[in-house]
């Protein structure tokens, strides 16, 4: 036998060999993102459509799917998919963000593995809003529940300064950049620079409170964030009071202590269930008789009463007119949070 046939055998086992490699394992492909609507809109309206996500319409069991109340969920779905928190009052401002139109009452997050049916509760009444994001270890489920309400115009959420908004349906009232308070008809002129806070309601209820920016841009987040720090509650609530102002761009405020002395007479007058001057007349008596406003709540919350304040048309003066001094008086009696806030020149 030639001595070269044992080489020519090895040969061909390597070159068949190298024909047939090892199996390569293969990572499992990874299902495509879910579709979000849009986040953010020009304009606050109302529109029940079909999610475009087939998971979605599986769990929304014949549900009405509010399309622009979706999109705030999408908004708090991405802040959670890069590991940031959201509550109530982010949820109320990312619907500010997407136009939803009507009070934002409750949320609710539930994390469920990829392409999985979660296992969660939508509202029985009122809007829902409803979508699923791409987390990195599973899918982030985000459920708003909108009180919903009647036809509303076609309100945008930025306008310039001159431009005319025909207004129907409800009652509408307006707050003023500069804290005034204004009945409307069926229409306005936005006649000045800055933050309006708009309001339709009827004979029972506030129907929707619309923050609108005039030759301004919409703040990106809430004029509340986290939580309120402070020694004790009455350094708290200032505190929150100076952030909002830093939040407006204004100089922070200077806590006068004759302004929260006058506050803890009207705490004690309001705690008491009697009549109470107002804060205007009060602040008159101490001296300041010029540019002076007051608010006042009560709450489960500290945090729950400057956000009451804030978005009514008639408290929310103390954050957003110019003043420069404040005063501030809280008490807690075990069932809820009482806030006396008085502002002034």
């Amino acid at each position: 036998m030639s001595p070269t046939r044992p080489l020519a055998a090895l040969v061909l086992l390597t070159a068949c060999a190298a024909h047939h490699p090892a199996p390569v394992a293969v990572a499992p492909a990874v299902p495509a993102a879910p579709h979000l609507p849009a986040p953010v809109a020009d304009l606050y309206v109302h529109h029940v459509a079909t999610p475009v996500d087939p998971l979605v319409t599986t769990v929304l069991e014949g549900r009405p799917w509010e399309e622009v109340l979706s999109g705030a969920a999408s908004a708090l779905a991405l802040t959670i998919s890069t590991r940031g928190d959201v509550d109530l009052s982010a949820a109320r401002w990312a619907a500010v963000r997407a136009g939803y139109p009507f009070p934002v009452l409750g949320l609710d997050v539930v994390h469920a593995p990829h392409e999985q049916r979660p296992t969660l509760t939508l509202p029985s009444s009122g809007d829902v809003g409803l979508v699923r994001a791409r987390g990195p270890d599973d899918d982030i489920w985000v459920v708003l529940h909108g009180a919903g309400g009647p036809d509303l115009p076609a309100v945008p959420r930025e306008a310039r300064v001159g431009d005319h908004l025909a207004l129907s349906g409800p009652s509408w009232r307006a707050s003023l950049p500069s804290g005034e308070v204004r009945a409307l008809g069926d229409g306005l002129v936005f006649d000045r620079e800055g933050e309006w806070l708009l309001q339709a309601f009827d004979a029972e209820h506030v129907v929707a409170t619309l923050p609108v920016y005039v030759g301004v841009a919409t703040p990106e987040k809430p004029p509340f964030v986290g939580s309120l720090s402070g020694a004790d509650p009455e350094t708290a609530a200032f505190n929150a009071v100076a952030a909002v102002w830093a939040w407006y761009g204004r100089d922070p405020p200077t806590r006068d202590a004759t302004m929260d002395s006058v506050a803890r007479v009207r705490l004690r007058a309001l705690a008491a269930g009697g009549t109470a001057e107002s804060p205007t007349l009060l602040l008159r008596h101490a001296g300041f008789v010029e540019g002076a406003s007051g608010a006042d709540c009560r709450a489960q919350s500290l945090r729950d009463c400057l956000e009451t304040m804030w978005w009514s048309p008639d408290q929310r003066a103390v954050f957003a007119a110019g003043y420069s001094s404040v005063g501030v008086a809280t008490s807690n009696d075990g069932q809820g949070v009482r806030v006396v806030l008085l502002a002034a020149k």
